[in-house]
């Protein structure tokens, strides 16, 4: 900003609890949230509401598409990078005793060397945040679970909700326990991942993304 002062400045959001997440202390010209909950996070900070525009979290749409179709009986991908949780032994415990294919994914579990072609392999992957986007653009079935909290399984209306936080984080609305998530597991319904595609395409998708952000960019220079 010093060394270019007549280059408006944009400060783009994506959480709540990170100490890089919070606005800086300088001038700032414009504010991007990815959602609902990093608004609330700004506005708490003193930014003026009519400078934050929302642009959704997003994917390559083209990279995380749906390459097969969804069983009746769901493969289950657990996709995390959390291990000092009980999260995985719930889910484990849950397919066991519906006698559903299980797998995880993630720092602890063994790194994914390829997220879409894992995720392509599952019918129902059970994650938060950006795993359950790339997930959903997969056109698979979802539910948001992780660090013993989520949201559970996201229908359209659920989803609506959900994505207010990002599909996780500390102000999910549930907690589950096996029982619980044999619950949200029975909800499973292949239809279901067609129309969380369609909801990725609409929604999440990182070309409209990226003309919101021009638009945006466009809209704070000073006109020549």
């Amino acid at each position: 900003k010093g060394a270019f002062p007549g280059v408006p400045m944009i400060f783009l959001n994506h959480g709540v609890l990170p100490e890089l997440e919070q606005p800086p202390r300088i001038p700032i010209d414009w504010y991007i949230a990815i959602n609902e909950q990093s608004v609330d996070l700004l506005v708490r900070q003193h930014v003026e509401v009519a400078k934050i525009d929302i642009v959704r979290d997003f994917v390559d749409t083209d990279l995380y598409k749906p390459v097969n179709s969804l069983r009746e009986s769901p493969r289950i991908l657990f996709l995390s990078n959390y291990k000092k949780w009980k999260t995985y032994d719930v889910v484990e415990g849950a397919c066991n005793s519906l006698g559903l294919e299980f797998k995880a994914a993630g720092s602890p579990y063994g790194r994914s060397r390829d997220v879409a072609k894992d995720i392509n392999q599952a019918d129902l992957v059970i994650s938060w945040g950006r795993g359950i986007i790339e997930a959903m653009s997969c056109g698979r079935a979802v539910i948001s679970f992780n660090k013993l909290l989520g949201d559970g399984y996201l229908d359209e209306d659920r989803y609506m909700d959900s994505r207010t936080r990002n599909f996780g984080g500390f102000e999910c609305r549930y907690t589950y326990g096996v029982a619980e998530l044999i619950g949200e597991i029975q909800k499973y319904k292949k239809e279901d991942g067609a129309k969380n595609r369609g909801l990725a395409l609409r929604y999440h998708d990182s070309k409209k993304a990226t003309i919101e952000i021009m638009n945006i960019i466009q809209k704070i220079c000073p006109k020549k």
